[in-house]
């Protein structure tokens, strides 16, 4: 949201009182701006990824190359998109203060349901939440999952560890970073069960994300972590938000019927102190909306949106697959690589001696 000193009365373009220099200024302002580059993007699973990931930095960076909307897009809101020409005008661009440019026309309208007469509609121009399927076939690598719950179960008993998950519920993020029968922990996305999910389906959903969000096409997305949780007849996961994390994904491996929906909190409750709310806002859980969920979903959100699930009422235990996808900075990459800056330091992994300093 772009803010402006004050409020301004909005004016019609005509009855702006131009001075001659700057009307003179303005016909002028037909110069092209360079496309930086931009393309249009391919959406065949296997020229953006193959059936083995991108194995090489051409091949990530066509996987976040822009350019002109396919079917496959989200059909929303996406303001990425550069007018067919593939270049901006000065006309185009945003001006520092709180103006509109002198065009703005190709950009798309937020979609609206028809109104009638005394009715409202709820108009969301900037989606944070989004839902789509997937096939897990849950029964192939569920055997890994109830191992590693096991082992995480293992953990919090003899250390009284505490996670987010509570009242009988585990997670295998414990496992993280540790080593088992002397070999590092694999975490569930680097499971071959998963690759066509990992390597395939789940880049294609992620990079319409990316152009919906206008992310950097320099940052590349990568799976920074991965997990499962369990949950049984009133267990259930407490609020919190994934730090760092551009990208949240829960998917739901297998959901009982009164197993729990899932929980998002208002982004915008910071700022409602100044709101004369209702005594019964908090109280109330007036400030939290609730999504149903069933086997085979798959929910995408920005990390920083707090969350958490009802508790589970069945006698079946739910299980949940947990992701957060971050970014690396290629820019700084190349840089370090063409020693075009100098860092202060050149960062070195830590030997390990078996001891935690």
């Amino acid at each position: 949201m772009r803010r402006s000193r004050g409020f301004k009365e909005i004016q019609p373009k005509e009855s702006i009182g131009y001075t001659e220099d700057q009307k003179s200024s303005i016909n002028t302002l037909t110069e092209p701006v360079p496309n930086l580059g931009v393309k249009s993007e391919t959406t065949d699973y296997q020229e953006i990824n193959g059936s083995k990931g991108s194995p090489d930095l051409n091949e990530t960076m066509r996987t976040l190359e822009y350019g002109k909307e396919t079917e496959a897009d989200l059909p929303r809101n996406d303001l990425s998109q550069l007018p067919e020409e593939a270049s901006v005008t000065v006309q185009e661009i945003f001006p520092p203060m709180g103006i509109p440019p002198m065009k703005t026309s190709h950009h798309p309208s937020v979609p609206c349901a028809p109104v009638g007469q005394d009715e409202m509609v709820d108009l969301n121009p900037f989606p944070y939440l989004f839902k789509s399927k997937y096939d897990f076939k849950f029964d192939t690598f569920k055997e890994k999952v109830l191992k590693d719950i096991k082992r995480s179960k293992h953990i919090v008993e003899q250390t009284g560890m505490q996670t987010p998950e509570r009242e009988g519920g585990f997670t295998s993020i414990l496992l993280t970073g540790t080593e088992i029968d002397g070999e590092l922990w694999v975490p569930p996305h680097k499971w071959p069960e998963l690759d066509h999910f990992v390597k395939t389906w789940l880049p294609m959903q992620a990079k319409k994300l990316w152009k919906e969000w206008n992310m950097s096409p320099m940052a590349v997305p990568y799976i920074s972590e991965s997990w499962t949780n369990e949950h049984c007849r009133g267990s259930f996961t407490e609020g919190h938000h994934h730090h760092n994390c551009q990208i949240a994904l829960s998917c739901y491996l297998d959901v009982p019927e009164k197993s729990g929906r899932l929980m998002i909190k208002d982004p915008m409750d910071n700022y409602s102190h100044s709101r004369p709310l209702n005594y019964n806002h908090e109280p109330l859980g007036k400030n939290w909306r609730y999504i149903d969920v069933e086997t085979n979903d798959v929910l995408f959100f920005p990390g920083y949106i707090s969350h958490q699930t009802e508790r589970s009422e069945a006698d079946d235990k739910r299980y949940i697959m947990s992701i957060n996808i971050a970014f690396a900075n290629i820019g700084a990459h190349i840089a370090l690589s063409e020693k075009t800056i100098d860092p202060l330091w050149n960062p070195q992994a830590p030997e390990f001696t078996g001891q935690f300093n």
